[in-house]
């Protein structure tokens, strides 16, 4: 699954599939030269925020587990920057790539999650790493891709005259993610 979702500045939005371990966000960054810095907050079910990233206009930074980070002096402002975030839920950290569109410039930074938990809420804002002034900056098609269920265990199936019951034991927090398909014709 692929979902999009338009934010502003000061917004939150909170995922249609809440609270689940997503593989990855992307979306396209653009702030103007008057900008002092913004970020995007990526929150838990709990309310926890588990990493910000953004710019210090134009440094790329991030704020994780490790504290505050500059990971690119960045080419400039006024142009659009390609940024991905992929998760490892399982070692309770993310790598953040990026790329500048206009000049290639790219760039990667892992670092730990404050938490390894889940994504329920994205929200925008003035990070501690701003300065104060004026905020201009633009966020476009942000996307995330929800995680692939791992396989069930246990998986039996009992026919009857006229049905098959199929019982598992589901290894995801919803049951719900799991999807059952009929062949017509076998292989």
């Amino acid at each position: 699954n692929v979902n999009s979702t338009p934010l502003w500045e000061g917004a939150t939005k909170t995922l249609d599939s809440s609270g689940i371990q997503v593989a990855s966000f992307t979306f396209y960054w653009y702030e103007t030269s008057s900008s002092s810095g913004s970020s995007l907050s990526f929150i838990d079910s709990s309310g926890t925020r588990i990493l910000s990233v953004g710019t210090n206009n134009p440094q790329w930074r991030t704020d994780d587990a490790d504290g505050g980070a500059q990971f690119n002096d960045a080419s400039g402002t006024d142009r659009w920057i390609e940024f991905e975030i992929v998760f490892d839920w399982d070692d309770g950290t993310y790598t953040l790539n990026a790329e500048d569109q206009q000049s290639g410039l790219t760039d990667s930074h892992t670092g730990p999650l404050y938490a390894a938990t889940d994504v329920d809420t994205i929200a925008t804002g003035r990070p501690d790493w701003a300065s104060s002034g004026t905020v201009e900056w633009y966020l476009d098609d942000l996307q995330y891709v929800d995680p692939t269920p791992s396989a069930p265990t246990n998986l039996t199936a009992t026919p009857s005259a006229d049905t098959i019951d199929l019982s598992w034991d589901g290894v995801t927090k919803d049951d719900g993610g799991y999807v059952v398909y009929r062949a017509l014709s076998s292989g």
